[in-house]
């Protein structure tokens, strides 16, 4: 990591900005399926609608459990 980029995501933090992806605070049950699930459909293994119940079913699931991490406040 360059320090300019360092520099820059260091600034972001103390701003309450959150570097990284949307998908950073994903159940890893729901990452791991996003990409795997996507696959399958893209090869006719499985339609849209059957992935998007499927994601929608382990995403209840990590709720349910408390499987979540937690996204910090902004410090805004």
């Amino acid at each position: 990591m360059s320090v300019g980029k360092a520099s820059r995501t260091l600034r972001g933090l103390t701003v309450g900005d959150r570097p990284g992806q949307t998908w950073t605070f994903w159940p890893s049950t729901v990452s791991l399926y996003s990409w795997d699930g996507l696959e399958r459909v893209w090869y006719g293994e499985e339609s849209v609608e059957e992935y998007l119940a499927a994601k929608q079913a382990l995403w209840d699931e990590a709720v349910a459990e408390g499987n979540m991490l937690p996204v910090p406040a902004p410090g805004r």
